[in-house]
């Protein structure tokens, strides 16, 4: 990120889910590879594993939303966007009070 960049990790519970966003300011990534991870990361699960081998690179994030989405729903997961020379990455799990006992 050299000197001036920054990396900001927020938390916060929203509408019940647990968001967490966490931004850079560094290289990001052209339109044309964003709107790409951008339209991966909205595959339905089917898709997702049937078109998994074509991804190649990056599939880290689709392996990370495939797991949220397969535990929690498909209404949560990983968004991806840019603007304003800032990349940020939202995660989305339901806020599950803490019991106390292990799973």
């Amino acid at each position: 990120l050299g000197a001036e960049g920054r990396i900001c990790i927020l938390g916060r519970i929203l509408d019940g889910d647990l968001d967490f966003e966490v931004s850079d300011n560094g290289v990001g990534m052209d339109s044309e590879k964003l709107r790409s991870m951008q339209s991966r990361l909205q595959l339905h699960l089917f898709d997702m594993l049937e078109s998994g081998n074509r991804y190649g690179q990056s599939f880290g994030l689709l392996n990370i939303q495939r797991r949220i989405q397969l535990q929690y729903g498909e209404e949560y997961g990983l968004t991806l966007s840019a603007s304003d020379g800032w990349t940020r990455l939202h995660l989305r799990f339901p806020a599950i009070p803490f019991s106390g006992k292990a799973r």
